[in-house]
């Protein structure tokens, strides 16, 4: 995703937070477990009240997640790229927000990006905290439709 794509302010946060956490772990990359993390960082948001309709709370997820990636290291800034499924991922939030006629990219549609690219890390994440990606879309499309 384009950094001059509309955005709304927790998107950024969103991703801020994904480049940070790829910092924290040295992984020479801002993958889809790096999105995840960034997604998940607010208790009170939309894709807080998606994972917890879903019966997951945000806070076991950053908790598994952070476990997974082992100790945080001090981060060194420097630009990282894009996994090929987080760009993914990225791009997919870009058209779903289009084919819903929203303005700007949010939060929900990152995470819908990130709920197709199903062989991912954070996928698999997901799955290991019982929650189906599949569900994911499927949650948030119905929310889609019936705000439109």
């Amino acid at each position: 995703m384009d950094t001059s794509e509309s955005l709304t302010e927790r998107a950024r946060r969103a991703l801020g937070e994904a480049y940070l956490h790829a910092y924290r772990y040295r992984t020479g990359y801002v993958g889809t477990k790096h999105l995840l993390l960034g997604l998940v960082q607010d208790a009170e948001d939309a894709v807080a009240q998606t994972f917890d309709a879903l019966g997951v709370p945000v806070t076991r997820i950053r908790q598994h997640l952070e476990t997974v990636a082992g100790p945080a290291q001090q981060p060194r800034p420097f630009r990282l790229p894009y996994s090929s499924a987080a760009r993914s991922a990225l791009e997919c939030g870009r058209r779903v927000a289009k084919r819903f006629g929203q303005f700007a990219v949010v939060a929900e549609h990152i995470l819908y990006g990130l709920s197709l690219e199903t062989e991912s890390t954070a996928a698999k994440t997901l799955r290991d905290l019982g929650v189906d990606p599949h569900h994911i879309s499927v949650h948030l499309v119905r929310q889609w439709d019936h705000a439109n």
